[in-house]
């Protein structure tokens, strides 16, 4: 299961080696722990898709969270990848909202669910290339080769949490406007995609994104 953090809270720990410790004046410290692999959702119940060993991989994370159940856990994936059918659509979103109320009864106090990432039926630095050689500058929004798909991704992780205890953050919300999504970002006159393939953010899309949900959603960040 991807991400689990801890805030400072007494009892509260990480999932994972690292855990909360008192520091010299007796206060607890905050930990982050990641838990990531590549093509594995954090649900559950696997999607056919799901890499080799990803169960295996969850498992373990679970286990981890029930031996040190931590104050905050964040689940985020490429959900669009697992679900290339209505079919598999709604087993996706099934087993997500499963995994919630699972952590939640396992003690999680919050359970953050990010939702689906702005997707590219191009790598972005593509169509920006694109644009660059029709208009002659690289935009800074676009909706050029937007996956709509994705939006709709979207539109269902958020349904799937409806009702449940967890907090649901929308990328497309931070993101995207009327205008297209953010695309790029200019530094020292340089013209950087923010997303370095078709919908993994770079360094500085990651940094945008989270500049955005300070200012959103604050409460996140307490």
């Amino acid at each position: 299961l991807a991400g689990a953090m801890s805030e400072a809270a007494a009892g509260a720990s990480s999932a994972g080696a690292s855990g909360a410790s008192d520091s010299a004046d007796g206060r607890q410290r905050r930990f982050l722990a990641q838990f990531t692999k590549a093509r594995c959702p954090p649900v559950a119940q696997l999607p056919a898709l799901a890499s080799r060993r990803c169960g295996e991989a969850n498992e373990h994370v679970l286990a981890l969270l029930r031996a040190r159940v931590p104050d905050t856990v964040v689940l985020g994936g490429d959900w669009w990848l697992y679900a290339k059918s209505a079919d598999g659509a709604a087993a996706l979103l099934a087993s997500l909202r499963n995994t919630v109320e699972q952590l939640h009864i396992l003690g999680v106090r919050e359970v953050i669910v990010l939702g689906q990432l702005p997707t590219w039926t191009l790598p972005l630095p593509r169509v920006l290339l694109r644009e660059w050689e029709r208009q002659g500058s690289v935009p800074q929004r676009s909706l050029a080769a937007l996956d709509r798909k994705a939006w709709l991704m979207d539109a269902g992780v958020r349904l799937a949490v409806a009702g449940t205890a967890a907090v649901f953050v929308s990328p497309f919300d931070q993101l995207c406007n009327a205008q297209g999504c953010l695309v790029s970002q200019t530094v020292d006159g340089v013209s950087q995609p923010l997303v370095h393939d078709e919908s993994h953010l770079t360094v500085a899309g990651s940094v945008a994104l989270v500049s955005l949900l300070r200012l959103s959603n604050k409460a996140l960040f307490h």
